[in-house]
C-alpha cells in the first residue's frame, strides 16, 4: 500500500541549473527541448532565471535556468533553494570560473544533490580532467576519481550525451525517495514577477504541492489575489497545475517579490505562519553624503528579480569620490509619475528592458533629462561606473622642477623683472611657475615668461648653468633669492 501511496504522490524532480556565465547552461536545455532561447538573449547571455519542463521516458522533468553573471548571486541562491538536484555546467575548455566557485558554495550551503556535467566536450581545446582537477580544489570530487559526485560530459552544440544526462537526473532522484504528501492548500515559489502592460502583475512560479487551479485565492508575504490566469511555461492556457509545474500567474493585486512562498486556496487564506516572515527591515537605498557630489537615478526594469539583482550589485560598488542615490525604482515602462519623482534633482534615467511611455518621453525632452537604456546587466553596471569616474575632478599635483639662485637683476619691468643666475638643481623651464624665496621663506610667485641661456631664447637651462629670464610677477625681487621652479599637473 506504500508503494502505491508513493507512486500516486510522487512528482517531476525540480533541478536547478547553476555555472559560470557563457558556460553553455542555457544552449543545454535548448538542446533538450530543441528551442534556441539562448540567442534570443541579449548578448547571449541569460539575464532572467526562467523554467521549462520536459518529458523523458514518460517522466516529466522541471529545469530552472539561472544567470551566470555575477550580479544575479540572489537569483541563483534562491532558484537553489527550491531544487531537488543541481546541476553544475562546467565548460570543459575553460574549467572552473568565478560563478562555478559561487555556485559551489550555494550547492554546499542548501546541502543539494549535485551532478556535474561538462560541457563542450566537442572543441578540440577541451580537458575535462583538468576541470575536474579544478573542481578538487574546492572540495568536488567526482565518482570515477574516487568521490560521491556524479559527472558526465556532453556537448549543448552536438546532443552527445545529454540523454545519458537525463538518466542520471532522474536516477539521482528516484534515489532520494521523495514523495510530496496531500494539502488541501496548494504551495509554490514565486522565481520571477514582472508587470505586463496588458495583462498585470504576473509571476513565474514553480508549485510544490497541494493543488493549483484557475480562480484560487492566493496570499504572498507581500499581496494577495486571485488566478485570473493560469499558463504553463510555453504560455499556454491551463485549468490546473501539479507539483513541481513551472507555471505563469496573473491576478495578483500588487507585484510579489521573487523567492516568496505562495498559498493556493478555493476559500480566502487567512495569514498563516509559513508566510509571517514578512522582511522588516528598512529598504536600503544608497544613501548620499552631503559632503560628496551625487549621482541621482531613477531605476526601472522588466522584472524583479533583475531589479534587486541590479540594485544589489550597484550597493556593493565602489564609486569613489561620488555618491549614488536611487531616488526611485520599479518594474515596467518609465511614467511620468516615475519622471516626477526626480523634483528638482538633476537625475539619470535608466531603463533595463523596459522605455519610458509617450508622456515620460515628453517631460524627459522638455527638461532635457538623460535617459539610457539597457539591454545586458553588466554594461549598465560598467557605464555608471564610468559616469561617476567623469564627475571627479582630478586633483593638482605639484611636480617639481629646480632652484635658481638670483645673482643679477637686469631690469624692473611694468608686470615683472629681468632678472639672472644659476640653476643649482634640476632646471629651469619656460612657462613654469616659481616660488620666490628669500631667508628661506616663500615671499611670493611668479611665471618665467621668457628663458635664455648665453643671449639666445631656449625652452629649457640644466643644472649647473646660468639662465637669464623675465619673471611675470609684481614682487621686487632681490640678489640672493631662490627661486623654486615647479609645475602643476593633474594626478592620474
Amino acid at each position: 500500500m506504500a508503494k502505491k501511496y508513493a507512486k500516486i504522490l510522487s512528482r517531476p524532480p525540480i533541478v536547478v541549473v547553476l555555472g559560470h556565465v557563457d558556460h553553455g547552461k542555457t544552449s543545454i536545455l535548448d538542446k533538450i527541448r530543441e528551442t534556441n532561447i539562448a540567442d534570443k538573449e541579449s548578448g547571449g547571455i541569460t539575464q532572467h532565471i526562467s523554467a521549462c519542463q520536459v518529458e523523458f521516458q514518460k517522466r516529466k522533468i522541471t529545469f530552472i535556468d539561472t544567470p551566470g553573471h555575477k550580479a544575479f548571486d540572489a537569483m541563483r541562491k534562491s532558484g537553489s533553494k527550491i531544487a531537488d538536484i543541481a546541476l553544475l555546467v562546467v565548460a570543459a575548455d575553460e574549467g572552473v570560473k568565478t560563478q562555478t566557485i559561487e555556485a559551489i558554495k550555494y550547492i554546499k550551503q542548501e546541502k543539494i544533490p549535485v551532478i556535474i556535467a561538462f560541457n563542450k566536450i566537442d572543441k578540440p581545446i577541451a580537458n575535462v580532467e583538468q576541470a575536474k582537477s579544478q573542481l578538487e580544489e574546492h572540495k568536488i570530487q567526482v565518482e570515477d576519481r574516487g568521490g560521491e559526485v556524479p559527472a558526465i560530459g556532453v556537448s549543448a552544440q552536438t546532443g552527445q550525451g545529454l540523454n545519458d544526462l537525463l538518466d542520471l537526473i532522474l536516477l539521482i532522484f528516484d534515489m532520494q525517495e521523495i514523495i510530496h504528501k496531500k494539502s488541501n492548500l496548494g504551495q509554490g515559489i514565486i522565481v520571477e514577477s514582472f508587470l505586463d502592460s496588458k495583462r498585470g502583475n504576473t509571476a513565474l512560479v514553480i508549485t510544490e504541492k497541494g493543488k493549483v487551479e484557475t480562480n484560487n485565492f492566493l496570499k504572498t508575504a507581500s499581496t494577495n489575489g486571485r488566478i485570473k490566469i493560469l499558463e504553463n511555461w510555453q504560455n499556454k492556457a491551463i485549468q490546473k497545475a501539479k507539483a513541481s509545474d513551472p507555471v505563469f500567474i496573473i491576478g495578483f493585486n500588487k507585484l510579489p517579490k521573487a523567492g516568496e512562498i505562495v498559498l493556493f486556496s478555493e476559500k480566502e487564506i487567512p495569514d498563516p505562519k509559513v508566510l509571517l516572515g514578512k522582511d522588516k527591515k528598512k529598504k536600503k537605498t544608497i544613501i548620499s553624503n552631503s559632503d560628496k557630489k551625487q549621482l541621482n537615478i531613477i531605476l526601472k526594469a522588466d522584472t524583479h528579480g533583475t531589479l534587486e539583482a541590479i540594485k544589489q550589485s550597484l550597493e556593493a560598488m565602489d564609486f569613489g569620490e561620488i555618491d549614488l542615490k536611487i531616488l526611485h525604482s520599479g518594474i515596467g515602462e518609465i511614467s511620468e509619475s516615475d519622471i516626477k519623482k526626480a523634483g528638482q534633482a538633476k537625475t539619470l534615467i535608466i531603463g533595463f528592458r523596459v522605455k519610458p511611455d509617450l508622456a515620460a518621453r515628453g517631460i524627459m525632452e522638455r527638461y532635457s533629462l538623460e535617459f539610457k537604456h539597457y539591454e545586458i546587466i553588466y554594461k549598465l553596471l560598467d557605464d555608471l561606473q564610468e559616469q561617476t569616474k567623469k564627475m571627479i575632478k582630478p586633483k593638482a599635483e605639484r611636480v617639481e622642477l629646480g632652484r635658481i639662485k638670483i645673482i643679477a637683476i637686469f631690469a624692473n619691468q611694468k608686470d615683472g623683472m629681468v632678472v639672472g643666475g644659476p640653476v643649482i638643481d634640476g632646471q629651469a623651464i619656460k612657462g613654469a611657475k616659481v616660488d620666490v624665496m628669500r631667508d628661506h621663506e616663500k615671499i611670493g610667485h611668479g611665471i618665467i615668461k621668457q628663458l635664455q641661456h648665453k643671449n639666445k631664447e631656449t625652452g629649457k637651462v640644466g643644472k649647473g648653468k646660468e639662465a637669464g629670464m623675465y619673471l611675470q610677477t609684481d614682487l621686487i625681487i632681490q640678489e640672493g633669492d631662490i627661486f623654486h621652479v615647479h609645475r602643476i599637473e593633474k594626478a592620474r
